[in-house]
């Protein structure tokens, strides 16, 4: 008798942590915060006078990671394009998918379906 009153204990103990389990939120997950789009110009107030500072007008949707110095970028228009390290744009966005550069090419989707390689200046390459 006891050894069954132990069993059904841990069966009822097993289900109940099977339920926490389930309905348990994930800790990791993090809030989603929206960017603000950098202002285009800033202005700073001194003695003599305002001084302005261009700040880069880009707003890139999504950015990939650099590979040969150059990493691939979404535009608001869902195009992607290449930038170099210091945030110039080396090929403007254009193509409707794009895969980071391996060995001096990298893997571009035109509108119309078809996959080319291109170079580092944004040729289409054999």
């Amino acid at each position: 008798m006891m050894r069954r009153e132990f069993q059904m204990i841990v069966l009822v103990l097993l289900c109940m942590l099977c339920v926490n389990i389930a309905t348990a939120q994930d800790v990791r997950q993090k809030p989603v915060v929206k960017k603000q789009p950098a202002p285009a110009t800033t202005t700073k107030q001194t003695a003599t006078g305002t001084k302005q500072k261009q700040v880069n007008t880009h707003k890139w949707e999504d950015k990939g990671c650099y590979y040969e110095g150059l990493a691939w970028v979404r535009d608001t228009n869902w195009k992607y394009g290449f930038i170099d390290k210091t945030g110039k744009v080396v090929i403007p966005c254009q193509w409707n998918e794009a895969f980071p550069f391996h060995k001096g090419r990298a893997e571009v989707k035109y509108t119309n379906g078809n996959w080319v390689k291109i170079d580092k200046t944004g040729k289409v390459v054999r």
